[in-house]
């Protein structure tokens, strides 16, 4: 949430890929990232015998739709957050292309945001 979502979600996302960076350091895990920014409905969701706190909206699924495409290594961002962040200059991508995502009928506009090591001053 806030203004500086998108910004926030790419430092995490360098955060997570520096953790899962190697993966013989955790039994072969393989983490990709996929980041879609934007209104989201948070609350719980059930009755009083069950309820989950969740979020849903558009966002969620695009995210969801991005982390299943992105393979080992790889964080996919869609073009709503990348046209949110104030600083583009502050990260490293590659793209665009075009992504498929189940539930849209276009092809989706996304990037790939490189590593730490290819970020401009480390991105801190």
């Amino acid at each position: 949430a806030g203004e500086d979502a998108a910004e926030r979600a790419c430092l995490a996302a360098l955060d997570i890929m520096d953790l899962a960076g190697k993966p013989a350091d955790y039994d072969g895990l393989a983490v990709g990232v996929g980041i879609a920014t934007g209104m989201v409905i948070q609350g719980m969701v059930g009755s009083s015998l069950r309820a989950d706190f969740t979020v849903i909206g558009d966002p969620v699924n695009i995210a969801a739709r991005l982390c299943a495409a992105a393979k080992a290594g790889l964080t996919v961002i869609c073009d709503c957050s990348y046209d949110a962040l104030p600083d583009k200059g502050r990260f490293a991508f590659k793209g665009p292309f075009k992504a498929t995502l189940k539930g849209k009928a276009e092809a989706q506009r996304v990037y790939l945001l490189l590593p730490r090591s290819a970020q401009p001053g480390g991105a801190q």
